[in-house]
């Protein structure tokens, strides 16, 4: 009895392990025929909800592999001329602003006793107004720099608002509105600068913001590019550093350098002959309005590609709708 009793087991045993080794062979052989190049592990983060674990694996199709290649491929590949351009209008672009915010700043101190586009400066004068309890003073030089920080707020949303539109449709009239009104009244009310002195303020948050977006840099720390041109030709020329050869993004972020601190010093070269020239030039109507209308036209010919993309946007949706 006990001899059949066994022979029972085994027999409904052996086809149980029949069929799991049969599983096992198949699966294996699956895995084996699958490519490793279509199985990518698909990360999620922890706080995500129905998400499988790392370890998880996701079968790719290769005809979307070959697509995404071939997309990756063609936009990476760009005409040269066009961005020869854009680097030459990028620099004539910095060497015009810097110039411009040269002859701001000669024109801010004689006028208004502050500096328009350096806020360290304005804190300076803040502790020294503070040291000799002049606290009209302290106020004065406080909302210079709000006025500056909400013209920064100012030009982030409007670029969130108009994207890259913003220059030409807000920021080139708002800068040159300004300009004019700040001239008008000062000119009526010489004795009241602190209204003058508020909107130029705001204006030069904007006008660094846009040369910061555009031309990738600030235009108005000349103590920067002169410590950034310092470092990188004393490594070219000492031993210590090997004498390192400048590449092509050193030698742009070098030219770069040189126009800002070049234009910056001719534009305050070229103010104060003017101011010693023309004594009654910012007592009078017309100085600030010149440098206004000029930002409004150098922002206006930098952005002229999106000023004039909007009549070739509505033609090509009526083209297509007809």
């Amino acid at each position: 009895s006990v001899h059949l009793l066994s022979s029972l087991i085994w027999a409904s045993l052996i086809p149980t392990a029949s069929t799991l080794v049969t599983n096992s062979i198949s699966v294996r052989s699956r895995k084996a025929f699958l490519p490793t190049s279509n199985i990518i592990s698909q990360p999620c983060s922890r706080n995500q909800r129905g998400c499988r674990p790392h370890h998880m694996a996701t079968i790719v199709p290769e005809e979307s592999k070959t697509i995404e290649r071939i997309s990756v491929t063609s936009s990476a590949i760009q005409p040269r001329s066009s961005s020869r351009s854009t680097a030459r209008s990028k620099k004539r672009f910095t060497m015009a602003l810097a110039f411009m915010t040269g002859c701001a700043d000669i024109f801010f101190i004689n006028k208004y006793e502050t500096f328009c586009t350096m806020m360290t400066g304005n804190l300076l004068w803040i502790c020294r107004s503070i040291t000799e309890a002049n606290f009209p003073r302290v106020g004065y030089y406080l909302s210079v720099i709000a006025a500056y920080i909400f013209g920064l707020v100012a030009f982030q949303k409007a670029e969130l608002t108009w994207d890259e539109r913003s220059v030409s449709k807000v920021c080139a009239p708002l800068i040159s509105t300004l300009f004019i009104l700040a001239d008008t009244l000062s000119f009526y009310f010489p004795t009241v600068r602190l209204p003058s002195a508020m909107m130029l303020s705001f204006a030069y948050g904007v006008i660094n913001s846009i040369g910061t977006e555009i031309a990738g840099t600030l235009v108005f720390v000349v103590t920067g590019h002169m410590t950034k041109l310092t470092q990188m030709y004393t490594d070219r020329i000492g031993r210590q550093a090997g004498k390192k050869k400048l590449g092509e993004k050193e030698k742009a972020a070098a030219l770069q350098s040189c126009l800002v601190i070049g234009g910056f010093a001719m534009g305050g070269l070229a103010s104060c002959v003017a101011y010693n020239t023309f004594p009654s030039l910012l007592t009078q109507w017309g100085g600030f309005t010149i440098l206004g209308v000029l930002y409004g036209l150098l922002f206006l010919w930098q952005d002229r590609k999106h000023l004039w993309s909007g009549p070739e946007r509505i033609s090509q949706a009526f083209n297509s709708t007809g």
